[in-house]
């Protein structure tokens, strides 16, 4: 992550470890269409993982994803 931050990306989402591509194409679809709505990236990002915990309650799916980054 530090690579793409000192690269000048302001965020970077990613996972602390494997998880599954489906679980993972679930979250960033329902993100992006979030974030296009409304402009907020963090907030968008929030909600996106709310509504993955509330699909898949075993933390495994949806505890790794973090957003970290300046905005």
């Amino acid at each position: 992550q530090r690579a793409f931050l000192v690269a000048g990306a302001k965020n970077v989402i990613m996972s602390l470890f494997k998880i599954s591509d489906q679980v993972t194409q679930e979250l960033m679809t329902t993100f992006y269409k979030k974030w296009l709505i409304t402009g907020k990236k963090r907030e968008s990002f929030t909600e996106a993982k709310r509504e993955i915990r509330n699909k898949y309650p075993e933390p495994i799916y949806w505890g790794s994803f973090v957003m970290i980054g300046l905005e």
